[in-house]
């Protein structure tokens, strides 16, 4: 963004894999780490920053917080399979509580017969 406000006053950036809210939070993000103004956010996720009246370059074009390519990249893969798993996880949950309403109305007869067929083997043997 700061090489390309060298030249231009403002910059667009698109965001590719982002969910509905998430561009919000990221126009705040880069915000604060550019120091620029967010001047709109477009419906095809894209956000046009303006670098301001006063603006300069900075010495250091990078904050030293910031991730590589390769963790990012992990970072979101991270976030996508914890994203699955937990609905995953919701789904078995949900599998298990109408199990365990099923066997609270249905189980005690089976049971029952269970356990007596069981000691009718025994007896035959």
């Amino acid at each position: 963004m700061h090489l390309h406000w060298k030249n231009h006053e403002t910059v667009k950036v698109t965001c590719k894999p982002c969910k509905p809210g998430q561009v919000h939070e990221y126009a705040e993000e880069l915000a604060r780490l550019s120091k620029g103004i967010v001047i709109d956010i477009k419906p095809n996720n894209t956000i046009i920053f303006y670098r301001g009246k006063n603006y300069a370059q900075p010495e250091v074009m990078s904050p030293p917080n910031t991730l590589s390519k390769a963790k990012a990249l992990e970072k979101y893969r991270f976030g996508q399979s914890l994203e699955h798993t937990s609905h995953f996880i919701e789904r078995l949950e949900k599998e298990l509580e109408e199990y365990q309403q099923h066997r609270a109305k249905f189980g005690k007869g089976k049971e029952d017969t269970t356990t007596n067929n069981v000691s009718f083997g025994i007896l035959l043997q």
